[in-house]
């Protein structure tokens, strides 16, 4: 965070801070019920984007974003989220249902997609799967994934737009 204020201090947006420009540090889970308020309380069209660069897979809960776009169906999100570490760690141990509970997949789901790991075409699959599941759980109409690859781990990681109306994808 003070790594964003001094950049944003140095830039020509310096006088926005505080006014336009607010900082929140923390977790987003405790903080968007109030930025949802905030937004809704400034603006009638809800013209938002949310960019929410989380950590994996399992950080921003799937819920929340489902909550963003029926409060605000104006708004876009831009999530990303590491595909392919979920697939590698995929299994239906304990754990792994605990970790992934935010992204709602049910155990039932991980075994389906655990069945397809002697298939050829198991990541894609798999990655289809999460597709479809993504877009049903945040009931997002509109959804476009972008493929990033990492050179450094040699694994994708996505960037997914997702929104409620159709010019958000112009």
């Amino acid at each position: 965070i003070a790594y964003l204020k001094n950049e944003i201090n140095n830039s020509d947006q310096a006088h926005q801070l505080n006014e336009k420009i607010h900082l929140i540090n923390g977790d987003f889970s405790q903080h968007y019920e109030q930025i949802l308020s905030d937004i809704s309380s400034r603006s009638r069209a809800g013209r938002t984007i949310f960019l929410l660069d989380q950590y994996g897979y399992k950080d921003v809960p799937l819920t929340i974003c489902r909550k963003i776009l029926d409060h605000l169906p104006r708004s876009e999100i831009i999530l990303t989220f590491a595909i392919d570490w979920l697939i590698d760690y995929m299994s239906n141990n304990a754990s792994f249902l605990k970790a992934v509970a935010p992204i709602e997949l049910t155990e039932s789901q991980i075994i389906k997609f655990l069945e397809t790991k002697g298939i050829r075409q198991h990541r894609y699959l798999v990655q289809r799967l999460m597709i479809q599941h993504i877009q049903t759980v945040t009931r997002a109409p509109f959804f476009t994934p972008f493929f990033i690859r990492s050179a450094q781990a040699g694994r994708d990681l996505w960037l997914i737009h997702l929104s409620k109306h159709p010019t958000a994808r112009n």
